[in-house]
């Protein structure tokens, strides 16, 4: 495939066409039509003396753009693109987008090395698409300013779903106009283990769990294991997160995670936990209960481990992998309830063979992701953080895979996976549009 790197100017005249030197492929002369993200415009291509620039990156093919054009197309003078051909149209690009929940710039570190792409990165709120128009208005960074600034540009093709939740019905909408949508739609609790649990490799890395539709499906389940979780399936941060121990006849201890860092811990009785289920609305099929299990522990506190996933166009790879340590006293690891995140390396150096058990781990969130694919073949999920952990006989659970994961703890403990975990979304949305990225 024929990509080209170009450098867009705005010409006065207001007819529609661009002119292009005499280098730039004769195969991409005979359109008549230029598409940035969702949009398109019919235009003339005229062809000028050349230039003697080469069309890479360094040298970019510069095209002069009516001002018509480059009013419809939203595009930025400048600024370095790619150019492929799609069919029967010329596309130009990448434009990549973000959704976020207000309107500050973001994205910065994921934009660190944004000249390797071209192309522009927008940010923005999902109330902030206009739908018919296909535009969208956000925080738009430019590579060769790198610099932010509020502006509107054209729906992109690739959005990366981050903190907003689409309606099926958008979904659909976007899909139809040939958008892809990033980490489609939540994985929710207990709905993703049910999947899983089909499978004959992976149904043993499953925690025994049921739906909490009734007071009952608590009893079942704590009398049954005599102590469990229960967790909300749309829960973050580890808000929400109650433990439930029966500690001897008619005695129960509850520890609730509910808008607190630390765990509210009490002793009731049945009548008092049938009232407490009651008061927390925990029976509204809102939440999953689970078997507790007991965690690898390091320095005496719990320990699960991130394994955060994302793609390339090999498939699923392993970007960081951090175990994160519960506060002393705590059970829930989220760093929001208090949680350290170590490397691996450091809470698992009394394993005789480390490296081979982290091999193990992202080879079981390889295959996670790929059943996750197989499960969903109409939507795209291309970055998740697998949550899982090690008992106390070292056997792996799964424990939840989040959509839209933080990664603040890769931050302190491994700038290269917090880097990696930053960008690889953005490279893997310009292969999608079908650009390159200049490595």
């Amino acid at each position: 495939m024929t990509i080209v790197w170009v450098k867009v100017l705005q010409s006065e005249s207001g007819n529609s066409h661009i002119v292009v030197p005499e280098e730039f492929p004769e195969t991409f002369r005979k359109y008549n039509s230029i598409q940035h993200g969702l949009l398109h415009v019919s235009c003339e291509i005229i062809t000028k003396k050349g230039t003697g620039e080469s069309g890479d990156i360094d040298s970019p093919l510069t095209l002069n753009f009516s001002k018509e054009v480059m009013e419809k197309l939203y595009l930025f003078p400048g600024v370095k693109y790619q150019v492929i051909a799609k069919g029967d149209t010329i596309k130009i690009g990448p434009l990549t987008g973000m959704t976020v929940s207000n309107d500050k710039s973001t994205g910065v570190k994921r934009v660190r090395d944004y000249s390797r792409t071209g192309g522009i990165f927008v940010a923005f709120k999902k109330s902030n698409i206009n739908w018919e128009a296909k535009t969208v208005v956000g925080r738009v960074y430019a590579g060769n300013e790198k610099k932010w600034q509020l502006a509107t540009v054209p729906l992109p093709d690739v959005i990366y779903r981050r903190g907003s939740k689409f309606s099926d019905e958008l979904i659909t909408k976007y899909k139809e106009m040939g958008g892809t949508l990033f980490n489609t739609r939540p994985l929710y609790k207990g709905n993703l283990d049910t999947i899983l649990s089909k499978d004959e490799t992976l149904k043993e890395f499953i925690i025994e769990q049921r739906d909490v539709n009734t007071i009952g499906d608590i009893f079942i389940m704590v009398y049954r294991f005599k102590k469990i979780v229960i967790k909300p399936k749309a829960g973050v941060g580890g808000n929400g997160v109650l433990f439930i121990e029966k500690i001897g006849w008619n005695r129960f201890k509850v520890a609730d995670y509910k808008n607190v860092r630390n765990a509210m811990k009490k002793i009731l009785s049945t009548n008092q936990l049938i009232s407490f289920i009651k008061e927390r609305n925990l029976s509204n099929g809102r939440f999953i209960v689970q078997k507790w299990i007991q965690f690898k522990t390091y320095k005496g506190n719990p320990v699960d481990i991130r394994v955060h996933m994302q793609k390339n166009d090999e498939g699923w790879v392993c970007s960081g992998v951090e175990c994160r340590v519960a506060a002393s006293g705590q059970q829930v690891t989220n760093l929001a309830k208090g949680g350290e995140p170590l490397t691996f390396e450091t809470v698992m150096e009394s394993e005789p063979e480390i490296d081979e058990l982290k091999d193990k781990l992202i080879a079981v969130c390889k295959m996670i992701g790929e059943a996750i694919d197989q499960a969903y073949p109409d939507d795209c999920f291309a970055d998740i953080g697998m949550d899982v952990a090690l008992d106390s006989a070292g056997k792996i659970w799964f424990i939840e895979a989040n959509c839209c994961p933080l990664f603040k703890g890769f931050k302190k403990i491994s700038p290269l996976s917090y880097r990696a975990i930053c960008q690889r979304p953005i490279y893997y949305s310009t292969s999608k549009q079908g650009f390159i990225i200049d490595l």
